[in-house]
């Protein structure tokens, strides 16, 4: 609702991020288990190790800025972050087969068709309140250590696309998606040669599953979503 919009940089300012973050990872504690984290004073970056799979948690969240972060929803990894990344990786002592990244800001661009000039106004608005600031530097950062896959959030659609030669997977869902009346469902087969995803479609109606392939998902996307 439009109150809604108006009221949330109010509430953001008021934020505590620190403490958020110690909440989240509080809550979430069975996650953090056999996590490995170079700062004893953050959570994040943290490297989990399973099995022959290596887990990387990154925080995206920013704090409040009016000018950068008006509404909270802007994100960033910190120089701090990638720094701690960086020499962790570099180390060798944390290497697997396959490395899977976890973020919350995704890093496509997406653009929806606008049906009339209130929809062109909140899409402009949206892509200004709603981006990872400084993915350039954190894509060469997972480039230089051979990220297999990157699983991300934040922008409400499920989809699986290839960026700059890496693999992203978006397990957000939405009930105003494009197509509101398929649920979705992401399944990952991890083998020493690739990250495969099962897309799956459940229609509302009878839950009759369907499958889609990556190739079938960049065949849906505008030419310019996965550039």
């Amino acid at each position: 609702m439009a109150e809604d919009i108006l009221e949330f940089p109010r509430r953001c300012r008021k934020v505590d991020l620190r403490k958020k973050v110690e909440k989240f990872c509080e809550h979430f504690q069975p996650l953090f288990r056999n996590t490995c984290s170079p700062d004893g004073n953050s959570a994040f970056p943290y490297l989990k190790p399973l099995d022959d799979i290596l887990l990387i948690g990154l925080s995206s969240v920013a704090e409040h800025s009016s000018v950068k972060n008006p509404v909270g929803s802007n994100g960033l990894v910190d120089e701090r972050q990638q720094k701690q990344l960086d020499q962790m990786l570099s180390s060798g002592q944390f290497r697997r087969s396959k490395t899977i990244v976890l973020i919350h800001h995704h890093f496509n661009k997406m653009e929806r068709p606008a049906n009339g000039t209130m929809q062109s106004v909140w899409q402009a608005f949206e892509q200004h309140t709603m981006k990872l600031r400084g993915k350039k530097n954190l894509m060469d950062l997972f480039r230089k250590h051979r990220v297999d896959a990157i699983l991300h959030g934040h922008y409400h659609e499920n989809m699986e696309y290839i960026r700059k030669g890496l693999h992203f997977i978006n397990g957000g869902g939405s009930i105003l998606g494009p197509r509101p009346s398929v649920l979705h469902l992401n399944v990952l087969h991890v083998t020493p040669k690739e990250v495969q995803v099962e897309h799956h479609e459940f229609p509302i109606p009878d839950g009759t599953p369907t499958v889609r392939t990556l190739q079938d998902e960049q065949a849906l996307l505008p030419a310019h979503a996965a550039a």
